[in-house]
């Protein structure tokens, strides 16, 4: 309802179908409903011929209704921030944070003092950009650096485990995927015909990404990247006729399902 709404929006002279201006109109009012920032103009345009799939230089509204899904899902990928790396910490500073909390000058560290210094679990993961760590985390990372078992970490252990204590600590309490929600059977036969736009019982590249894109919302998870969506669609279309059957569609539903969770 939505999207019919700002097509016609768009359209600027109510000829049902959308120039690459008026289409990069309805691309940022799209965007800004999802809470993201503007896409970028080249993935806008890619997305545009992507669509237009009559290659007529326009998006008519059957073109638009039928690639409804996917244009969400494009758009949501268009121009998406990646997370920033986490930063090294230099051995120099390392070495000065050892001997902060270092609280008895007896150069090597108990696990409470680790803990605070594993305030490296603040101080170091602050200084990555990374949230705090589990404590549970930080009490196994102990473990593995003291290589002797003797209780402590001295600071020999510590230089010889400098890499591995900041790579440990980059995934400490590293949030891991929700698990996606299984479509049932009777869902996924009701997607197959709501995106089987000509009624003949087969899904072209096309209506299989935009199938896709709402099992991927239906699941919970964030949007697949084309690719991957292709190899998929390549995997099940067993006889390689460049189509998927709802047979084989029900062959792969399970296969289907966690593919696309991965």
């Amino acid at each position: 309802d939505v999207l019919k709404s700002l097509r016609e929006k768009y359209d600027k002279n109510d000829d049902d179908k959308l120039t690459l201006l008026e289409f990069q109109s309805l691309s940022a009012e799209v965007r800004q409903r999802q809470g993201l920032p503007p896409a970028k103009q080249a993935d806008v345009q890619a997305i545009f011929k992507q669509i237009d799939a009559d290659g007529s230089g326009f998006i008519s509204f059957a073109e638009l209704d039928k690639a409804s899904a996917l244009l969400q899902q494009r758009l949501q990928q268009a121009g998406a921030a990646q997370p920033a790396k986490a930063k090294a910490i230099p051995p120099d500073v390392l070495k000065s944070l050892r001997e902060k909390y270092d609280k008895n000058d007896d150069d090597k560290l108990t696990l409470l003092e680790f803990q605070s210094l594993s305030l490296l679990q603040a101080e170091v993961r602050q200084r990555q950009g990374l949230p705090p760590a589990k404590q549970a985390d930080v009490q196994a990372i102990f473990k593995q650096i003291d290589a002797d078992g003797s209780g402590f970490i001295s600071f020999a252990e510590l230089d010889k485990a400098s890499a591995l204590l900041q790579q440990r600590l980059q995934q400490a309490g590293a949030a891991q995927p929700a698990k996606a929600k299984a479509i049932p059977p009777d869902v996924l036969k009701s997607l197959r015909e709501k995106y089987d736009k000509n009624d003949d019982d087969k899904l072209t590249l096309l209506e299989f990404q935009s199938l896709s894109a709402e099992v991927r919302q239906r699941q919970g998870l964030p949007p697949a990247k084309q690719a991957d969506v292709q190899v998929i669609f390549k995997q099940i279309d067993a006889d390689g006729s460049g189509f998927i059957s709802f047979a084989e569609l029900d062959k792969a539903s399970a296969l289907l399902q966690q593919r696309l969770q991965q």
